[in-house]
């Protein structure tokens, strides 16, 4: 399109000389008309009007022309924003079998997990799932189940991240997670030097990372001891593209 409109202009300069001018508005519905002047100039007069989104132009009849078709071509609708449905999936990795099933959606995965790690059991502790336009980022927070509870104080899951881009490569689509932090805000007992008293503070504990996926895939992100117990969280990440 670039190249057509490139000879349109070329051609349309030539004619500017022996043409007598004539003028004409160009009521625009997308483009920026200051852009479009920018582009049209060389062919004749234009004024462009941001408010009334309006392009006047004052041209000989060849050039008017070639201005109608280049902005029958740049003046289109911008493509369609696409959002990105970011699923993450915090579960706990046990000494002893879970008591409690896993969704059906997780044994996949759990299969896998068994095959990196020694673990007797794997239950899910929290999920959360996070829409956002393509390339712009998220988070969310909420409370775990079957967290550490200190003084009525629970557990409290934190997710974020920078981006969310889509991936285009030579397998169809992939999805990249820019900046990706989940942690656990986990509630403690803390005494100070000469208090008669002890306090609930937060201890902060989390995985940083960047991930590429396929989409639709789950992938497991990563492994920490969040809590202090003789548990692991196991971070588990899966994306897709909403049309």
């Amino acid at each position: 399109m670039k190249r057509c409109a490139i000879l349109l202009l070329f051609a349309a300069m030539s004619c500017l000389r022996a043409e007598e001018p004539t003028g004409q508005v160009f009521q625009l519905k997308y483009a920026d008309p200051n852009q479009l002047r920018e582009v049209l100039s060389a062919l004749g007069k234009v004024d462009a009007n941001s408010q009334l989104k309006t392009l006047t132009v004052v041209t000989g009849h060849e050039a008017m022309l070639a201005i109608e078709k280049l902005i029958k071509q740049f003046d289109v609708p911008p493509p369609p924003v696409r959002n990105i449905d970011v699923t993450i999936y915090l579960m706990s990795a046990l000494p002893a079998p879970a008591t409690t099933a896993l969704p059906a959606e997780m044994e996949s995965v759990v299969k896998q997990l068994k095959s990196m790690f020694s673990y007797k059991g794997y239950q899910l502790i929290d999920t959360q799932v996070i829409r956002v336009r393509a390339g712009q980022g998220g988070e969310a927070s909420g409370v775990v189940n079957n967290g550490s509870s200190v003084g009525g104080a629970q557990t409290i899951s934190q997710i974020k991240f920078r981006s969310a881009s889509i991936v285009p490569d030579e397998r169809g689509q992939g999805i990249r997670i820019d900046q990706l932090r989940v942690g656990l805000k986990v509630p403690i007992r803390v005494t100070a030097p000469g208090a008669a008293q002890t306090s609930v503070q937060f201890l902060d504990t989390g995985i940083f990372t960047d991930v590429d996926i396929r989409e639709n895939q789950k992938v497991v992100v990563g492994k920490a001891n969040m809590d202090g117990s003789d548990r692991a969280s196991i971070v588990v990440l899966t994306a897709k593209v909403v049309e």
